[in-house]
């Protein structure tokens, strides 16, 4: 039984409530985990779970007063590890009962929602207004939008396969000290603005120096993110292929074709034989290609739909009825956004990267024979998932590539495998002058320690200056 209270549980309590405070150690040990295979981090000393900027600016400058460190979480599938904050001392707030739409504008195609609301909610409000919201694609009804705005826009890849960054606007926060900053073209730049409504105009870019920040330079209270008119025509279809190469040059000439440049609306999984088998149960085998193409009307889908089908056909893709039901249900019915059977195998362990275009099929054909490898090494065969593909990534410049495994981690010794195998990826994906995905978590502090001298020396002198006292999340970036 815990005999040593924490020094802040008092004024939390009166804060926000007794009821969204704990510092049981159950509750502190849950904390110290997210969804993945990594060893957890530091446990906090006590949690609180506010409901508004006002109550986090409160518990902000008192926890900066007392020198007390605060860390912020989401919806808890970082999947790369908590390395950040003092065991036994931090306050962790837990933004997830601050979830509230704040501001639809189905006009000037904006919206403002707090930081705690998870990506599925968010997707079905905007939606009911017949619009559309660039978000990550999996797993919708865990990611908060506040988590994704702070880890996964280090890379920030989408299954519609552009970085969502360039549809973030604005961010209100809570520095270090307490005090709320809106970034973005709005009331924060121009006291006279009723809401934030663009990026850069009246000032620099304040709001690029908080996305990826693993939380360390404030507290992202609320999100502003434009918003696009929804598009109701929809098609989807898969082609299978004999070899990589083959579905490779469909790839890549679908990257140069005009009609995909429009890749909000257009997407693609170019997929392993083990993937293919996932989705469809076994029943095939071999390099498979879905899409989906939305469009406001059949007349502007049909020649986007008939430029990838050619591209396909072109290079030696076959059509199939069961893939074109599989990429239907998974697109178009939404199964991709809930991941389904996958998820429910246990744990997830990431191995995703972005590269240049020219360089993705060798990096990531290297480390998928070696992931698959390494499977059979330990023994993994029955007790994983393999989900190997890769897709175009901003504008089709780039190239997205993940080999993922889904975890059986009831088995003795899968999980730590598992781990294993995702420390080698990180060493992996550096040594080539690739980029994870994500900026959290082991990721980050492992994409750190590669940094440039002078680059680490300036993110040290901005960190100085917004934190002196290193209060907000400390250790992110393996203890800048």
């Amino acid at each position: 039984m815990k005999t040593n209270r924490h020094p802040l549980i008092d004024f939390l309590t009166e804060a926000v409530g007794e009821q969204h405070v704990s510092d049981a150690t159950h509750a502190m040990r849950a904390y110290a985990h997210d969804s993945s295979v990594n060893p957890p981090g530091p446990a906090p000393g006590v949690a609180v779970a506010p409901e508004t900027t006002e109550q986090v600016a409160k518990i902000v400058g008192k926890a900066n007063d007392l020198g007390v460190s605060v860390m912020p979480r989401g919806g808890g599938a970082n999947i790369h590890g908590y390395t950040a904050g003092r065991e036994g001392e931090s306050v962790l707030l837990d933004m997830t009962r601050m979830r509230r739409v704040v501001h639809l504008d189905p006009v000037s195609r904006f919206v403002t929602a707090e930081a705690g609301i998870v990506l599925g909610e968010l997707s079905r409000h905007v939606e009911e207004h017949g619009l559309f919201v660039h978000t990550v694609g999996v797993p919708q009804y865990v990611d908060s939008l506040g988590g994704v705005m702070s880890g996964q826009e280090g890379g920030g890849q989408n299954i519609d396969n552009n970085p969502n960054w360039r549809y973030v606007l604005g961010f209100k926060v809570v520095l270090p000290n307490g005090a709320i900053v809106q970034t973005g073209s709005g009331p924060g730049t121009n006291v006279n603005a009723a809401h934030t409504f663009g990026r850069t105009f009246g000032a620099p870019d304040a709001t690029g120096l908080f996305l990826g920040d693993c939380g360390a330079f404030g507290i992202k209270t609320e999100v502003t993110l434009q918003v696009f008119p929804d598009r109701k025509a929809k098609r989807a279809g898969g082609f299978l292929f004999e070899s990589f190469d083959a579905q490779w040059r469909a790839v890549s000439a679908l990257m140069d074709t005009e009609p995909y440049v429009d890749n909000l609306y257009t997407q693609h999984f170019a997929l392993a034989p083990e993937s293919t088998q996932i989705f469809t149960a076994g029943e095939m085998d071999g390099w498979a290609l879905l899409y989906c193409v939305r469009a406001r009307d059949e007349a502007e889908l049909a020649p986007r739909r008939a430029a990838i089908e050619q591209a396909c056909r072109e290079n030696g893709g076959e059509a199939s009825d069961l893939l074109n039901r599989l990429a239907a249900e998974n697109y178009i019915d939404r199964r991709m956004y809930e991941t389904g059977d996958l998820v429910s195998a246990g744990m997830w362990q990431w191995s995703e990267s972005i590269c240049l275009r020219q360089e993705a099929p060798k990096h990531y054909l290297d480390w998928r024979d070696h992931l698959l490898n390494e499977v059979d090494r330990h023994g993994l065969s029955d007790h994983v998932k393999v989900h190997s593909f890769i897709v175009p990534f901003d504008g089709g410049r780039l190239a997205f590539h993940a080999s993922n495994l889904f975890i059986d981690d009831t088995v003795e010794g899968v999980r730590e495998a598992a781990y294993e195998i995702e420390e080698a990826y990180r060493k992996f994906v550096v040594e080539r002058g690739c980029f994870t995905e994500n900026n959290q978590g082991r990721d980050a502090d492992n994409a750190a320690r590669h940094w440039s001298p002078p680059f680490r020396a300036m993110m040290q002198s901005i960190k100085q200056a917004i934190d002196p006292k290193g209060v907000m999340n400390p250790g992110a970036w393996d203890n800048l």
